[in-house]
């Protein structure tokens, strides 16, 4: 089959049967009496009932490729006129056979009560192969065209994998990127006459921003905004002096071609065009203009002229937008992109690189081998090629090597990890759904809302004011992603505005007047700094956007005006800012009807700049104001001047024009902070840090962030979302909590992670009654450092939804648990919906957080636990009757840490060889038992010993000579507590004692319980009721650092419950943290303090310790009794009873 070629039915026909579908297929011709507005004609090409499948064509009418018009309309056609919920479809163009998509659509029908079919569905999906002339086909090569058939429905799915796609692509961009490139690209460093060019670790941001521009200019070619010959080796050796394509010396392919692309074209009106002057002093006018063209200073890098060269560049659009603004600082001398006609000052990045040498494989030639698709998939039309998310992705995936602040390499260490789409897009709905609830006065806003956002069902269900007012909270609303990293969140954001309008407003009327009276309103208040032609230049300008905006391309108004007025991102990272644009530049190119017409730029508007819309800031340190203090008049004035002045920039298209109102901003500033200071609203180092940040420069991040001043946002936003980093704080020798220890948050805590400061600056960040919705690290959910956020949560905010994936992974790359919040800057309704995520459900997870949820309160800092009835019945009851174990007169200790154990810690030989030369030896050395010799009601006993010298005993080594002697063996600085390299950690103890002075040494004489700090069930059923391990000790054994150890009274009757299965289930299910792995749970004292233990009436406890007593270590005698005890005390019904007896083998059951 070549997929290469024009659709042809027959020949489709004939791969379906003889090649991809089981024998069973049965092959018709049969003509469909549907239509729809672009679907015009549909045939049945036939059916398969092994697979339960039908295939069609169908022939559209879209000209702009309506993927979302023409799923629904699928989605439709398989509902109607088969008695499947899957299909094959061919989507061929009426137009032209010549380009077509091969797709597998499904959905999930609907069931009514009685079990049968409704009309309705959801979760549809459709995946598809673009095919025909000049298309990509080594991936359906690859997936369609195998050796067998398909055997069943979940091959056929696989068939369409979009995943296994694009990790095959990131593994070998990967590769180019960090196994050739980085070892042979140079970027200059330096400033002045010190730059020279270097190779090295230090230019991985230099490479990951060419990257990211690459791919842009790869995706707008396939929008035709690019000619071929630019990536045509043998067109581009026309163009070039001595080119070679797989030459590691010479890299005129990057200065000649792709910089003048970059920084000379795509940033500059085709008719301004023009080459720099070769002599500097020449048009001084010119400095700091860096849109020129530029060629090397001795020798021409071209063999045409340079008014032929600039021609070449014609059919490409000017584009704007900052993406692709030069970052060389002329007036610092530092070079950043390196584009410069001095040999020293220019970045080279050899030919080779782009087009491969000896079997290494080339950018271009990697990019030459997949399908890439402008428009970016959605969680329910997905292309089999790679979209604009790639960006996302592999920024993430090539930013893991990479710490800007050390400039070092360290996979992951940012803490960022890429969201997946179908997270993204259930956010972003929960989000928005619940913004815009809080805006409609209808008891069914929440189905109707429900309605709206579905991809199932066209059209909308409010009336016209209803809808009206729906635009105008669109219209309204501040969206801000606080640590946007490559702008998932945000894009999610636009993207399902973009939808829900569309279906309110289909030919943009309401939005036009609202973006017409916001500029008129606008036009009431300028001041003289944006005279009165301006604001009339800005009503045309909004006049052609929406004229230009008309049938398929109607999306460009709306996109363009929300990200004006609605989304905003922060990240402190300027690399991920770039990215984040670029993403949105391609959102708005793609959605524009290109011309033929090089006077009208093709009919492409020049994209905004959105320096003021993305900043790189550190969103969590703020600016203190004095309390007290108020903005007089005249300082109000001067930042309503400079938000014009911004606003006015994010429009400007002309170099000169953005640089007068940079100077302009600039200046404004400096005037602000006189007034600041004589005001004295901030102190001076607040308004210096203010005054550092500079929305044009695109390689510094501000070290503090104000949504006013940065972003002209006084009231906070109305929606906060996103996935914030996860790091801790202590890491880094505590780098991060000396740097937010003074910033004044309440969630603030050492142990803690940086995830937990971003929920409450997001939380400040909202608006009153606006919502937060972050994705991050379950761990505060249980966690003792988390107590301060739980705390947060329950007293200053209104918790709505928690969703814990508990061990579902969600991120590809990394093994974190997670959970979803949303919460509302309200006082808490004590009504949170939540649900655990027990099982893969990524592409449907409204309806099953709807199925398997239910309604908890969380009113303070205890740990927070989603519980469904019975397990919330089973809480109470233990509660009601118990006391947590904190506060039944114990103590719990934790074994011996001695930081060496392979010179603390002996075996029986060593121990008699130590005696044997000196008798009192004996006195510091005792038996000790590790975390995995403990079982349940005993031990086994490894023989394994320590060398006691505790410092709280101050014991002189001198006094026991053979056991000096010994340690001797092992080197003095080896045991030193000096912390020093080969050392122990630092400590004031002796270089023979141990780590810990373990002050409570008395204990181990002591009647107590022994368990380990891990326990891992057995993976054999049949050994499950050996599970947990608890041993009550009475023969004085020590323990080791992975034991504890417990002391204190009522011993017998902690013990049993601790053993027993409801004492299992009761700490496992609510009191311990976050499970250590599949099969392991942690006992940390934090945790075990929290466990409720029962009050048992007095005959109890004497029969339990009677039983005890008398047939200890027999389990079985007293597992029986105990048992009865706590289900007669706590009065947990047969079902409870039942449910708990289960627990630990449908534990078990979910291993891997």
């Amino acid at each position: 089959m070549d997929f290469t070629q024009a659709y042809n039915r027959p020949i489709w026909q004939n791969f379906l049967e003889d090649s991809f579908l089981p024998d069973d297929f049965r092959r018709t011709e049969d003509s469909i009496p549907y239509s729809g507005n672009y679907t015009k004609n549909v045939t049945r090409l036939g059916e398969c009932p092994s697979l339960q499948l039908a295939v069609f064509e169908i022939k559209h009418s879209s000209v702009n490729d309506a993927r979302v018009g023409l799923s629904k309309e699928a989605f439709t056609l398989v509902r109607d006129y088969t008695k499947y919920n899957r299909a094959l479809a061919l989507f061929v163009p009426q137009s032209s056979n010549d380009s077509y998509r091969f797709s597998y659509v499904e959905f999930t029908p609907v069931l009514d009560d009685a079990g049968k079919i409704k009309r309705n569905y959801t979760n549809p999906r459709r995946y598809s192969y673009i095919l025909g002339k000049n298309a990509k086909v080594r991936t359906p090569q690859q997936y369609l065209q195998k050796k067998e058939a398909v055997k069943d429905a979940i091959e056929l799915k696989g068939r369409f994998s979009v995943e296994v796609l694009t990790k095959e692509f990131y593994k070998n961009l990967f590769d180019w990127y960090d196994k050739w490139a980085i070892d042979v690209v140079e970027f200059p460093n330096g400033t002045g006459r010190d730059v020279t060019l270097e190779k090295g670790e230090q230019n991985r941001i230099h490479l990951i921003r060419l990257i990211t521009r690459f791919i842009f200019v790869w995706f707008i070619k396939q929008k035709k905004l690019i000619p071929d010959w630019i990536f045509d080796k043998n067109e581009v050796g026309k163009i070039l002096k001595n080119f070679k394509s797989d030459s590691l010396d010479s890299g005129n392919y990057y200065n000649g071609i792709i910089q003048n692309l970059f920084f000379a074209t795509l940033n500059k009106p085709i008719n301004e065009r023009e080459f720099a002057y070769e002599k500097a002093n020449e048009r001084k006018e010119d400095y700091g203009i860096k849109t020129k063209f530029r060629d090397t200073i001795n020798e021409s890098l071209f063999a045409v002229n340079k008014k032929d060269f600039i021609s070449l560049f014609d059919s490409i659009p000017f584009l704007n937008g900052g993406l692709f603004e030069c970052l060389d600082n002329f007036d610092t001398k530092e070079y950043i992109d390196g584009f410069s006609r001095e040999k020293n000052r220019r970045a080279f990045i050899p030919n080779a690189l782009f087009w491969g040498k000896d079997g290494k494989t080339g950018l271009i030639e990697l990019f030459n081998t997949y399908n890439f698709t402008i428009e970016e998939n959605t969680p329910q039309d997905i292309d089999v090629a790679l979209d604009p998310e790639l960006l996302g992705k592999a920024f993430e995936n090539l930013l893991g090597t990479y710490n800007e602040e050390t400039s070092s390499t360290a996979r992951n260490e940012s803490g960022s990890f890429y969201t997946p789409r179908e997270i993204v897009d259930y956010m972003v709905d929960t989000s928005l759904k619940e913004y815009l609830k809080g805006k409609l006065d209808s008891k069914d806003a929440e189905e109707k809302l429900s309605s709206l956002f579905s991809y199932d069902k066209e059209g909308h269900d409010f009336d016209a004011g209803q809808a009206k007012i729906i635009m105008d909270a669109i219209h309204k609303c501040k969206i801000l992603d606080p640590a946007c990293g490559s702008g998932a969140f945000p894009m999610g954001i636009l993207n399902k505005l973009a939808f829900i309008m569309h279906k309110l407003d289909p030919k943009n009327e309401i939005w036009r007047g609202l973006q017409i009276d916001k500029a008129t309103e606008e036009n009431k208040k300028a001041y003289s700094i944006d005279n009165k032609e301006n604001r009339k230049k800005r009503l045309n300008e909004i006049n052609e956007i929406f004229e230009m905006s008309i049938g398929e391309y109607s999306n460009y108004a709306r996109k363009l005006f929300l990200i004006e007025n609605c989304i905003y991102g922060v990240d402190i990272q300027p690399i991920a800012i770039q990215i984040s644009k670029l993403r949105f530049f391609i959102s708005l190119i793609v959605d524009q009807k290109t011309g033929k017409e090089i006077a009208n730029n093709y009919n492409v508007l020049p994209l905004p700049n959105l320096e003021t819309k993305f900043v790189a800031a550190n969103t969590l340190i703020g600016v203190k104001q004095k309390q007290g203090v108020l903005l007089d008049i005249e300082i109000a004035k001067k930042q309503e001047e400079l938000l014009i002045i911004r606003h006015n920039h994010f429009t400007a298209r002309e170099a000169k024009e953005k640089i007068t109102l940079r100077k302009q901003d600039d200046n404004l500033c400096k005037e602000l902070a006189v007034l600041l200071k004589k005001g004295d609203v901030f102190t001076s180092a607040e308004i210096d840090k203010l005054l550092r940040w500079n929305p044009y420069n695109q390689t510094v991040p501000s070290e503090i962030f104000d949504a006013y001043w940065m972003f002209g946002v006084s009231n906070g936003f109305d929606v906060v979302i996103g996935n914030p980093p996860y790091i801790q704080l202590q890491n880094n020798q505590g780098k991060l909590a000396d740097m937010y220890s003074t910033a004044e948050y309440k969630c603030f805590s050492r142990s803690g992670d940086i995830y937990q400061i971003f929920y409450e600056c997001g939380y400040k960040l909202l608006s009153d009654n606006g919502h937060l919705c972050f994705i991050t690290s379950n761990k505060w959910m249980r966690s003792a450092y988390g107590e301060k956020t739980r705390n947060f949560f329950a007293t200053k905010a209104n918790p709505k939804l928690l969703i814990d994936f508990a061990g579902q992974r969600v991120f590809e790359t990394a093994t974190v648990d997670v959970n979803i919040i949303l919460v509302q800057k309200a006082k808490n309704q004590q009504h949170t919906h939540s649900c655990i995520i027990k099982e893969e459900c990524k592409s449907n997870m409204t309806n099953y957080i709807k199925q398997h949820g239910s309604a908890l309160e969380f009113t303070s800092g205890s740990s927070w636990v989603i519980l469904n009835p019975i397990e919330k019945r089973i809480k109470d009851k233990i509660e009601n009757i118990g006391t947590p174990l904190r506060d039944w007169d114990i103590s719990i200790n934790y074994g011996i840490k001695t930081g060496c154990n392979e010179a603390f810690i002996i075996d029986k030989s060593k121990r008699n060889e130590l005696i044997a030369k000196d008798k009192k030896s004996a006195e510091i050395i005792r038996p000790i038992l590790r975390g995995r010799d403990i079982k349940r009601y005993g031990y086994e006993f490894a023989e394994q010993y320590i060398i006691a010298t505790f410092p709280s005993r101050k014991y002189d080594i001198n006094d026991y000579p053979a056991v000096r002697d010994y340690f001797l063996e092992f080197g003095k600085k080896r045991l030193e507590q000096s912390g020093k390299p080969g050392a122990r950690k630092k400590t004031s103890h002796k270089w023979f004692e141990t780590q810990d002075p373990i002050a409570y040494w008395e204990d181990f004489s002591k009647q107590k319980i022994i368990y380990p700090d891990i326990m891992r069930m057995p993976r054999n059923t049949n050994l499950l009721k050996n599970y947990p391990y608890f041993y009550f000790d009475k023969n004085n054994f020590y323990v080791e650092a992975t034991n504890f150890i417990l002391i204190g009274n009522n011993l017998e009757l902690i013990f049993s419950f601790l053993v027993s299965d409801i004492g299992f289930y009761v700490f496992s299910k609510f009191y311990s943290g976050p499970q250590f792995d599949e099969t392991g749970f942690r006992y940390k004292k934090e945790y075990m303090n929290n466990l409720y233990i029962p009050n048992i009436s007095k005959n109890d406890n004497e029969l339990l310790i009677s039983i005890f007593n008398n047939n200890y270590p027999n389990s079985c005698v007293i597992d029986k009794t105990c048992e009865e005890i706590f289900i007669r005390s706590t009065g947990l019904i047969r079902e409870e009873v039942e449910v708990i007896k289960q627990y630990k083998y449908s534990l078990l059951s979910t291993v891997k």
